[in-house]
Order: C-alpha cells, then structure tokens, then sequence
C-alpha cells in the first residue's frame, strides 16, 4: 500500500485516524505530500503513529504545494543549532491546521453506502484551517522583529489561529492602553482573549494594573472570570486585593477549597452541577450576592441602554479615536472629556492618572469611559447624564452604594456645567 511504501503500519492507526483516510484519502495527493515530506523532512514513522490521526487530516485536506509553504517557513526560521525534522514533528505537527487552507469541505474518496458514509454533518469532513492565518501573523511578527517564531508556534500556537487584522488592532489598542511592543511579544496569549480590553479596565478599577504589566497572564482572563467577582467582594468587605510585592492576594486570584470562607471556590474538575450548571456560575452568583452587586436598571425610563449596550458590546477592540475628517461635530464630546478630566469633589480632582477617575472610593477606567463616548459619539448619541453614566459604569462590577455615588457625581457634574454656562452669558 501507499503508506507501508514509506515504512508506515497503516494497521497502527487509531480507529479514528483509519476512517479518515477510507473515507476520505485521494491517494494522488497522499502520495506527492508524502513524496515532499520524505525529500525535505525526512519520514519519523514513530512520531506518524504517535499522531497518526493529525497525519490523516495532513494526508487527507492538505496539498503538497501548501506543505512545501509550510517547510520554507520552518527551513528559513530554524537555526543552524536546530533539528528541522525535530521542529517539523514536534512543533508543527501538533498544529496540522497550519497546513490546511481555509474551511475545508472533504469529499468522500470512493463511493459507499448510506451506512458507511459520514453525514454532512460529521466532525470526520469538516476541517477549519488555518494557513493563510499563520503565513500572514508570521509576517506580522517578523515585522515587529520576532526572530524565533519556532518558539511562538509552540508556546502559543493560538496567536496563529486568529485573524491577523484582529491581532495587529490588538497590538494597536494595547499600545494605546500603556503596554510597549516587548510586552506584546512575550504575552501573546493574551490575544485570545476577546474581551481584552474589558479585562483591562477591571484590573485597572479594581486597583490592579501594576500588577498586569509585571504580570501579563492576568490579560488572559476573561472579564466574566470568578476572580474579578473575587475583587468586587474583598473591597466591599475591606479585604486587601494586593498583598506584598504588589502581587494579588491568593484568596482571590485562585479562590480556596475552605466551604466557610466567602472566597470558597467549588472544587474538582467538574464542570457542570447535576441540573447542568455551570459550577462557575454557582460560584459566581454566590459572590454576586455577597457583593450586593446591582443588577436593577439604574437609568431613566426613557433611556435606550439596549441600544447603547449594541454599540459598546459591537466594538470590543475599539480604539479611541475623535477623527475631524469624518462629518460628525466632536467639539461637545472632546469638551466633556476635558471638563471631566477637570472635575474635582470637595476639592479633590477626581483624574488620578491617564487611567483612573476616582469617584468616591470608587476607581473608574478612564480609557473605559474615553472609549465609550468615542463610541456613542461615532453614532451621534447625545451628552446626557444618563449617558455618562452608562460610559462610566458600562461592563464595571459595582454595588448598588456605588452606583448612587457615581449617579449623585453625573448629577453634580451637568448641574455645574449648567451653573458655568449661566454665569458665562451674564
């Protein structure tokens, strides 16, 4: 047969990898990506076997001209102290969608009988692949002067999985947030996080944002994660977040077995509780109630939130921008920013850097609210207070107190603007 040419026990196959390749193998193709792997990699039938079902799809969805792509990449970025076969199997290998192009539809190799042959539906002909992805985030970071993507492949193989626009915005919209190059470059799991920028802003509100530049990983988490929930209660309840060395208190970044503590954290392995829910939830509604976290409309009845949440909720990986070209009339907006940024409580500014308002003993994402009044701006939404209000607390985890601190802030602040705007006309 084709593969006991190449030395391969075709018998040694998982019974997955086996119904690959009866029911989808074009032995032509087969042939000439096993012909290009044996000329320039060289042919490791013990890692095939280990991976005999990745090799299947390699075999079945790729074509040897991509393989060909593939091997240039890892030729060029392999260094002279490197083993290119070692790097071909170990590393790449264990990301076999690199080698396939777009979504790939497979067709049955031979014809077979309604009971033999895999429904449309079957997960055996759908492969979701990833070439073009990996070709262009390669030359993304190679332009940002990455040398040893091998290592990037195979410490982070999900960068490349993502849309290559998506992860340059991505790098733009950190940049904006304070985070240099070399930080991008080093935490590149980050990127899987869609929500990023939220994650951002409840690190920054929740007193933590030295602690994400020292460490990155904390930019992984999604802003919907158990330990922000964490932090919403140990600063209701007084407890310290950061302990020394500025590093977040165990108790709540991963939470305690203790079942008397209120940072209890279900735990096992477990995913779902018998009634199908998610053990994260429990957990999370637990603390939600602990918190006193408001989940009660704080707005005007006559407020369309839902069509803000639209816009905000669209935008995950907006940037701030107030662009004069575009026939909007941003004078009003860029005002209030100032006027907020100005603002002072009993004295106090409430701008505590380029990150912060402090309203009350409340911290707020300044990036957060410039963001969401970019936003609303772009579709011509008017100032009000209720639509601060919703840039301000938009996506935070706050309790009702704090909400009725930052309302009775909005308030004072557009009532102040009225009061300047009086005494200017007399």
């Amino acid at each position: 047969s084709l593969l006991a040419a190449y030395g391969i026990d075709y018998n040694m196959f998982t019974s997955r990898a086996k119904d690959k390749m009866l029911h989808y193998c074009d032995l032509d193709n087969a042939s000439n990506i096993l012909s290009v792997i044996k000329s320039r990699i060289g042919i490791n039938v013990a890692k095939i076997l280990e991976m005999s079902y990745k090799f299947a799809i390699l075999l079945t969805s790729s074509t040897p001209d991509i393989v060909n792509s593939v091997i240039d990449c890892i030729v060029h970025d392999t260094g002279d102290d490197e083993s290119i076969q070692d790097v071909f199997y170990d590393i790449y290998f264990k990301n076999v969608s690199f080698f396939i192009k777009g979504k790939y539809q497979l067709k049955s190799s031979r014809s077979l009988s309604d009971d033999l042959s895999p429904s449309s539906n079957s997960p055996l002909n759908k492969i979701y692949g990833a070439f073009q992805k990996y070709i262009e985030n390669r030359k993304f970071l190679i332009s940002l002067g990455v040398t040893d993507i091998n290592s990037v492949v195979n410490n982070c193989s999900t960068f490349f999985e993502n849309n290559s626009y998506f992860n340059k915005r991505r790098f733009e919209m950190l940049g904006q947030l304070g985070f240099d190059i070399q930080f991008c470059i080093k935490n590149l799991s980050i990127f899987a996080n869609k929500s990023l920028v939220r994650t951002f802003d409840l690190l920054v509100e929740f007193g933590c944002l030295e602690c994400a530049r020292n460490r990155g990983s904390l930019l992984a988490r999604t802003p919907t994660n158990n330990m922000f929930y964490r932090m919403a209660f140990a600063k209701s309840n007084g407890d310290p977040i950061l302990v020394s060395g500025g590093k977040i208190n165990p108790l709540i970044d991963v939470g305690t077995t203790d079942p008397d503590s209120p940072y209890y954290r279900t735990p096992g392995r477990k995913r779902k509780a018998e009634d199908g829910t998610l053990i994260s939830d429990i957990d999370k509604e637990r603390l939600i109630k602990l918190v006193g976290v408001s989940s009660v409309s704080y707005f005007d009845s006559s407020f369309d939130y839902k069509k803000m949440d639209k816009i905000i909720d669209s935008n995950d990986m907006a940037i701030i921008y107030f662009d004069s070209s575009e026939k909007i009339n941003y004078v009003n907006y860029l005002r209030c920013i100032s006027l907020l940024d100005d603002y002072s409580i009993n004295g106090v500014p409430i701008l505590k850097s380029r990150f912060e308002y402090l309203i009350g003993n409340t911290i707020i994402s300044r990036q957060k609210v410039l963001r969401n009044i970019s936003l609303l701006a772009r579709e011509n939404i008017e100032i009000t207070p209720d639509m601060l209000l919703y840039c301000i607390c938009k996506n935070s985890i706050l309790s009702a107190n704090e909400i009725e601190t930052i309302k009775k802030f909005v308030l004072d602040f557009f009532n102040s603007l009225v009061i300047n705007r009086e005494r200017s006309r007399s």
